[in-house]
């Protein structure tokens, strides 16, 4: 999978989830589709926190690896696991610790959050293809060792998963 595949899907996820919260009700952004369940204004906290830890990894590898020519660009390489896990695999993991949304969440203020989150993620993958980063990884704590390039792409899927409960809790709470 090339640098540009991983750029676009996670393009389209965060497009694809900014649709649906643009035709919701705000209103109801605190509403629960159950007991069990996050509200729309937290699955986003939770989004934002999330990518804010991944974030600070990649600060981490981005202060270590090295400029690379031109020549040296290479195809992102994406583990198995990740092309092939699917959403209720995602759902079934537990959050990552300090990433479980807090109480009050203002929706405006989590897609704030969210909005300037990617625009750092998107300064580091920017940077990915003109950096050794493909021999940096780190641990993700239910996947196990991921590269930098993979962390993009979980960022997509995890991102994905969640569009799609926030459909089905939207549905829900207006039922």
């Amino acid at each position: 999978m090339k640098l540009e595949e991983i750029a676009i899907f996670i393009g389209e996820t965060r497009a694809d989830l900014l649709g649906t919260l643009a035709s919701f009700d705000k209103s109801l952004a605190r509403a629960k589709a159950d007991k069990d369940s996050w509200s729309v204004a937290e699955i986003i906290e939770h989004l934002g926190k999330v990518e804010r830890l991944i974030n600070i990894a990649l600060m981490k590898i981005k202060r270590d690896a090295r400029d690379v020519a031109e020549s040296e660009v290479h195809k992102a390489s994406i583990s198995g696991i990740l092309l092939e896990i699917e959403y209720d695999q995602i759902m079934q993991l537990a959050a990552f610790p300090n990433s479980e949304p807090g109480n009050d969440v203002d929706l405006e203020d989590a897609i704030e959050t969210l909005r300037k989150i990617r625009e750092k993620t998107n300064e580091y993958f920017r940077e990915g293809g003109r950096r050794a980063y493909h021999s940096y990884s780190f641990d993700h704590p239910y996947l196990g060792k991921l590269s930098f390039y993979e962390w993009f792409y979980f960022i997509g899927k995890h991102e994905e998963a969640h569009a799609k409960q926030l459909k089905m809790n939207i549905s829900k709470i207006l039922a």
